[in-house]
């Protein structure tokens, strides 16, 4: 059993209330973390006893985007948090890495040629592909620094959190102090493509994020 107790591992969603709850046990089977915390605006009794249910309002996408932004550090009493998803979380236990924590944020680098939808918008990532967040660990002093992001005020082509955080407001977060890892290292913790730029796949990562990895995992386990 891998020990994390500076770590509290989360999700925040108010839909797919199962799909979330298991997110949370895998990631948790082989890890003892500091806390464990499901926040929703829906009544759910979850699977593990140690899960404590938070109630938050309903959010829709950006406000979901809003919430993890300016309000997630308000739940987390730890140096640091692991946010999962219903299709993200933990895969390989074994692969997680203590220099992980040597950073403020990780999750799995984007490809170059990441373009927005609708639109089709070409971002320039050269400065930083790190890195998507539906499976991403963050530091308390991550969460903080965010915390002071006037969202509504926002006008960039997207409201995703990952997006403000790691690209359109990068050199504010570098300004504050946070760190982000070389595109590689995060290629250790994440994969979120099955055809991952750095060569990594779901066996030689710490977790994943993605609707079409959790399908081809799910189904490769009943196979």
């Amino acid at each position: 059993m891998l020990h994390l107790p500076n770590i509290t591992l989360l999700a925040v969603s108010s839909v797919d209330l199962a799909g979330t709850d298991l997110a949370l046990q895998i990631s948790s089977h082989d890890i003892e973390f500091g806390a464990i915390k499901f926040l929703s605006s829906e009544d759910w009794s979850p699977s593990n006893p140690k899960i404590e249910m938070v109630k938050i309002p309903k959010l829709d996408i950006v406000g979901y985007s809003k919430f993890i932004l300016c309000d997630l550090y308000r739940h987390v009493e730890t140096q640091y948090c692991l946010v999962v998803q219903s299709d993200g979380f933990v895969l390989n236990a074994s692969k997680w890495n203590p220099t992980f924590l040597g950073y403020d944020y990780i999750g799995a680098p984007w490809p170059m040629d990441l373009k927005l939808q609708p639109g089709d918008i070409a971002l320039d990532l050269s400065a930083n592909t790190v890195g998507n967040g539906g499976f991403s660990l963050r530091s308390k002093r991550l969460l903080e620094a965010t915390s002071n992001i006037a969202f509504d005020d926002l006008s960039f082509p997207t409201k995703s959190e990952d997006l403000i955080l790691c690209h359109y407001l990068l050199q504010d977060m570098l300004k504050a102090g946070v760190k982000f890892p070389n595109p590689e290292l995060a290629a250790q913790f994440s994969i979120e493509s099955p055809s991952a730029t750095y060569g990594q796949n779901p066996s030689t990562c710490f977790g994943f994020h993605g609707k079409e990895l959790r399908d081809l995992i799910f189904a490769n386990v009943q196979g």
